[in-house]
């Protein structure tokens, strides 16, 4: 006989279909290094001109950021516009800087000083909306400079509200890196050409690329595509962390993935699932994943590849949210309790649910 709680966690599996997609749930813990809401200039149109830091943009418009620029005097428009912003550095930041942006309708590209920062949805002729997700771009430590830095984001709208519209509007630093005692978070190799590969890269082997880790394939060069992918990543693991019980900690996969350590396989999808529901399976990509490493894998002050198989089974795919690297477990237990302590409800129900 089917229980209360299993109608409730049936119930729970509908909402997934329905809206999951859109609930925010993070394992990233977030502290605002710079507030970006408030009047960007703003111009209709497309040029790729505007994305360069030297641009002229003295006579564009001031738009409040965030709102739809159908409310700031653009009523009905439809189509291409930007946004630009200075940003004055006395120094390159020390930690790693994500840009956050509550929802951009509908398709958008963020660069900085005229560098592709990234990308969410698709421009005509391959139009796709993301008006709903939130985006969380990492910027490459190299693209800032001292001084005067141009976030320029380039934005088209398909029909309804345009622009840059939710909170938060700023750049971040991930406070879970303090946690890793290996942070693996950056370029890694990709390919989707292999059905099976467990030891790693060769380097002369042309079917492999590079992609950024955390970050949807989907957004890097991989619009719609559903099945298997491979990731590997080569790195050196200090001696001072031998003797410590070590967990490699992969935030969260869509959909799922199987692990191999030096050729080795040290876990996968379904040894982190509690339950063997279907409507769990479903929700694989909302699991954070941990992974425990014997100590007789690891190589200390010599190189590990890490190689892992990620399948996708519809919509977005990828290792697309860290904290991504080692930590001890002393760090994991620390980063849980911390964790814990920040959810919202729709992260609690999420823990549950999974439970």
């Amino acid at each position: 006989m089917i229980t209360f709680r299993e109608i409730i966690r049936l119930a729970g599996f509908i909402l997934i279909i329905g809206v999951g997609a859109s609930m925010p749930v993070s394992g990233q813990i977030w502290q605002q290094y710079r507030n970006l809401e408030g009047h960007w200039r703003f111009s209709i149109g497309d040029d790729p001109a505007w994305k360069q830091a030297d641009f002229d943009d003295q006579n564009w418009d001031y738009l409040k950021v965030p709102d739809a620029w159908e409310k700031q005097g653009y009523d009905g428009y439809n189509g291409y516009a930007w946004y630009r912003k200075s940003i004055s550095l006395k120094g390159i930041p020390k930690d790693q800087l994500f840009l956050r942006i509550g929802a951009i309708d509908d398709a958008d590209e963020v660069y900085l000083n005229g560098r592709l920062v990234s990308r969410s949805g698709g421009f005509p002729p391959n139009t796709e909306t993301a008006w709903n997700q939130e985006r969380t771009y990492r910027i490459p430590s190299s693209y800032w400079k001292v001084g005067d830095n141009v976030l320029a984001i380039k934005v088209y709208d398909f029909y309804n509200e345009g622009g840059i519209l939710r909170h938060p509007v700023g750049l971040y630093v991930d406070e879970t890196v303090r946690f890793l005692s290996v942070d693996l978070s950056g370029e890694w190799n990709f390919t989707t050409a292999y059905h099976h590969i467990r030891e790693g890269v060769d380097p002369s082997d042309s079917k492999w690329t590079s992609i950024q880790v955390p970050g949807y394939w989907d957004e890097q060069g991989w619009p719609d595509f559903d099945g298997a992918a491979w990731y590997s990543r080569t790195f050196t693991c200090h001696e001072g962390l031998n003797g410590e019980e070590l967990f490699l900690v992969l935030g969260r996969i869509d959909d799922q993935e199987i692990v191999f350590f030096n050729g080795q396989k040290v876990g996968d999808t379904k040894s982190l699932r509690r339950r063997k529901s279907f409507w769990d399976r479903t929700a694989d990509y909302r699991l954070f994943r941990a992974y425990r490493l014997p100590q007789e894998v690891i190589h200390f002050n010599s190189p590990n590849t890490l190689t892992i198989q990620v399948n996708d089974l519809m919509g977005e795919g990828g290792i697309y949210e860290g904290p991504v690297g080692i930590m001890t477990r002393g760090q994991l237990e620390t980063f849980y309790q911390l964790r814990s302590s920040q959810q919202g409800v729709m992260d609690s129900f999420w823990e549950w649910f999974l439970d």
